[in-house]
Parts: C-alpha cells; sequence; structure tokens
C-alpha cells in the first residue's frame, strides 16, 4: 500500500496531489498538517535547498525539511536551479497538481508554477499586502505594528503577489522578538493552511486580489543591517534589537574595533536619559550601560563582546570601566 492512502486507494485517485516546497524549521508545521491530510490528499514529494555547510568544520548538513522527508519516506528534489530541465522532469514524474510552500526562500519561476493545474498555495507570515518579501517578521516588529499574521495565497511569478485565500492575525505588544514570534506564526500557518486547503479543493474559496496601494515590502537582511545608528529615536533602536535578535542580531563597534552585541535593551526617555552627545556610554543607578541616542537613551541589559560568552550588561561595564564617557559607533 503507498504510504498515507487507505486500503485500497490508489495516489490517482487523490482529488489533489501535493508537492511542498520548504526548507527552514518554520516549514516543518505546515509539512505535517499536509501529512496529517491524507488521505484527503496525497503528499507526493518535497522541493527543499541544497545541502549546505554547517559548524567549524562545515560538513554538509540537510534542510530540515529534507531531514523529516527522508524519516517520512517521502521523496525530496534539492534542485539548485528551479529552472534546470532534469529537476523539472523530476517534478513532472512526481505526478502532482497542487503545490504548497512555506518558507522556501526563492521565487518560483512561472514554468515551475505551470506545473501544477490546481495552482500553488504559500503560506505567508504578514497580513498581506503588508510586509511582501523576505523578512516580514522582523519587519513588522521593527515598525512597531500592532498586529501581524499569516495568509495564505495563491502564487504568481511576482514576490508575494497573488491574491488571498485566508488570513489570521496576531496581536502585537512591545516585548515580542522574533524568535518568539516566528514559531507562533508557524503553527497558525500550518492550521490555516490545512482548513483553507480542503476548502479550496472542494471549490468553495473565491480569491481576493491584493490592494496594491497598500502593499509594503520588508527588505533582504545581511549582517552588516544589525548596525545601530545611534542618531536614530531609541524606540526604534530597542525594536530593531527585538526584530534582529535571531539574524542578522544588533552590534555596535567599541573605540577598540572589537564588536559588542546586543542581546536584549529597553529605551530610557525623559529625565531618566543622560545628556551626554549621541554614543556616548553613560551608567544608570544599578550599574548597566546607558547608549545616548537620538531622543532617549538604551540600557544595555544583555549583551556579547566579540569572542566571548553572552553576560549581563552590568557584569560587563564593570569589566569595562574605562568605557564610560567614551563613544561607540
Amino acid at each position: 500500500m503507498v504510504r498515507g492512502l487507505a486500503a485500497g486507494q490508489s495516489a490517482k485517485a487523490c482529488p489533489a496531489r501535493v508537492i511542498f516546497f520548504g526548507t527552514p524549521e518554520f516549514a516543518l508545521p505546515t509539512l505535517e498538517a499536509l501529512w496529517s491530510l491524507q488521505p484527503k490528499i496525497f503528499l507526493a514529494g518535497v522541493v527543499t535547498g541544497p545541502d549546505k555547510p554547517v559548524g567549524r568544520e562545515q560538513k554538509l548538513a540537510p534542510s530540515p525539511v529534507k531531514l523529516w522527508a527522508d524519516q517520512h519516506g517521502l521523496p525530496a528534489l534539492q534542485p539548485i536551479r528551479l529552472a534546470d530541465r532534469a529537476f523539472q522532469a523530476a517534478l513532472v514524474a512526481l505526478d502532482a497538481n497542487l503545490g504548497v510552500i512555506a518558507s522556501f526562500g526563492k521565487i518560483i519561476p512561472k514554468g515551475v508554477l505551470g506545473l501544477f493545474p490546481m495552482g500553488v498555495l504559500n503560506v505567508h507570515p504578514s497580513l498581506l499586502p503588508r510586509w511582501r518579501g523576505p523578512s516580514p517578521i522582523q519587519a513588522a516588529i521593527a515598525a512597531g505594528d500592532k498586529e501581524t499574521g499569516v495568509t495564505i495565497m495563491l502564487t504568481d511569478e511576482k514576490m508575494d503577489h497573488g491574491s488571498i485565500l485566508a488570513q489570521e492575525r496576531l496581536a502585537l505588544a512591545d516585548e515580542e522578538t522574533t524568535a518568539s514570534v516566528r514559531p507562533l506564526l508557524a503553527k497558525r500557518g500550518a492550521s490555516l493552511l490545512k482548513n483553507t486547503l480542503v476548502s479550496w479543493i472542494s471549490g468553495e474559496i473565491r480569491p481576493t486580489p491584493q490592494d496594491e496601494s497598500a502593499a509594503t515590502f520588508s527588505r533582504m537582511l545581511t549582517r552588516a543591517s544589525g548596525h545601530i545608528e545611534w542618531n536614530s529615536g531609541v524606540d526604534e533602536i530597542a525594536r530593531l534589537v527585538r526584530a534582529y535578535d535571531s539574524w542578522p542580531g544588533t552590534f555596535v563597534f567599541l573605540p577598540d574595533g572589537f564588536r559588542l552585541k546586543i542581546l536584549s535593551a529597553r529605551a530610557v526617555v525623559g529625565s531618566a536619559a543622560p545628556t551626554a552627545g549621541v554614543g556616548t556610554i553613560t551608567e544608570d543607578s544599578l550599574g548597566f550601560p546607558l547608549i545616548r541616542a537620538g531622543d532617549g537613551a538604551l540600557l544595555l541589559q544583555r549583551v556579547q563582546p566579540e569572542g566571548k560568552a553572552p553576560m549581563e550588561g552590568d557584569a560587563f561595564l564593570r569589566g569595562h570601566r574605562n568605557l564610560i564617557g567614551q563613544q561607540l559607533r
């Protein structure tokens, strides 16, 4: 018997034969949701990123989705280029008619999208059309949005542009980080996809085009994106620390040129903020470092000096008293 199917049922008999596109851990709840829908659907295989070097020894390691597929006996394709003819031939051989994406990391070309007569559904971690692009969770937190969420959309050849099938909202306060929000959206997205997919297959959903006038775009983050600019508002800087906690992290350069990562911080405004020049380090009443910003100061609660273990901010300042009064850049 083919895995995931009822006795006497063939893969051809399923109304939806699905290929899943995904790579990191965020994708796993959606993949598990698809697996649990069998035998209503047939999960034909996955497409995921190539093995990548990890660790100090740079040994090749498979993606979380590849590992999951291997453990569950699913075919896994790992193309370097989606336009490659050999990859597309292998995809056609899996005989799927519907695609599902969750954090795949590449724009799927029109030629591949056309292989799926029932369309390709994407689980996107924002309330589209707000925050299209590669870093929507970070963008929502950094912008101070009061809510975010997940969108199930139809995929076209443009980035996060397709019509919306379903959305679910998640309220944001002033304490969430990307590390805390990402798993929540991964689970909510998987649950929403599971419900939406059944309705989509049965023809119960009418897609809603996105409002192009309301579209905003998140950017591709690099390591340099986390460099703090002290002329910015202190609330903006504090949000960046929370938004970039997983990647790329926020940091400043000490006077000796070494990098200091800021792991946790909060904004200090009003009379409690020091009057020193922008970027200057002072000390609060409990011995924690305060860095003057454009309209207040950032209290460094937890930091990591370059080449050393993470530590509390007061412990760092006790060992670096010479930094008080100096300017960070």
